[in-house]
């Protein structure tokens, strides 16, 4: 038996390479998708907890308990980022299902929800970035399939702009999220306070 040369070594780190790269080709599909699952199963937990939050507000105000309720309002809306447009919707939906329990606190403790339409138009604008950076991210993950079946690297310079973009549209989330924290707690003050009409002057 002859001795193993350099150009053997050579053929077989080559072999190694190709079979590496066949093999990561259709496990990819595989690992997205369990990653997929996952992922999926923090939402849904997440989405739950949000549920929870709601349900235990309308107790409190079927019991006409609305000190109670008042005080299970705060941290009831959400504004994390998911990464599914059903999450997403249902999160809009409940965070607009948090706003017309407000709604109700305000006309039974006689008070004013003063900037409920500011926090409505906020709540709406934060599904709007979490969608637009769902779609580029979609975007992107679509043109790298298409390069990668078509045996192409992606450029240097699409990476960064993607990069850019994504940064750009995370740091517009986080201006949302926090001006949404501000606008809430300045409605939740009003509901604490009487109306002027309301006040009793002796």
């Amino acid at each position: 038996m002859g001795s193993i040369t350099i150009f053997d070594y050579a053929i077989a780190l080559i072999l190694f390479a190709a079979g590496t790269a066949v093999l990561g080709f259709f496990l990819y599909p595989f690992i997205r998708a369990v990653n997929e699952i996952f992922r999926g199963s923090a939402e849904r937990r997440r989405l739950n907890r949000t549920t929870e939050k709601l349900n235990q507000i309308d107790a409190h105000l079927d019991a006409q308990d609305w000190r109670q309720a008042l005080g299970a309002l705060r941290g009831s809306l959400v504004t994390e980022q998911f990464v599914s447009r059903e999450a997403i919707r249902q999160v809009r939906e409940h965070n607009q299902n948090v706003l017309s329990r407000a709604v109700v606190l305000a006309e039974e403790l006689s008070t004013r929800a003063e900037n409920l339409a500011e926090v409505e138009r906020l709540v709406i604008e934060n599904a709007e970035i979490q969608l637009l950076y769902l779609k580029s991210m979609e975007s992107f993950t679509r043109l790298k399939a298409k390069r990668r079946e078509a045996s192409k690297g992606m450029p240097d310079w699409t990476k960064s702009d993607f990069e850019k973009r994504t940064k750009e549209i995370l740091a517009e989330l986080k201006h949302n999220q926090s001006a949404i924290s501000r606008s809430f707690e300045a409605l939740l003050r009003s509901l604490e306070q009487p109306r002027a009409d309301e006040v009793t002057y002796h």
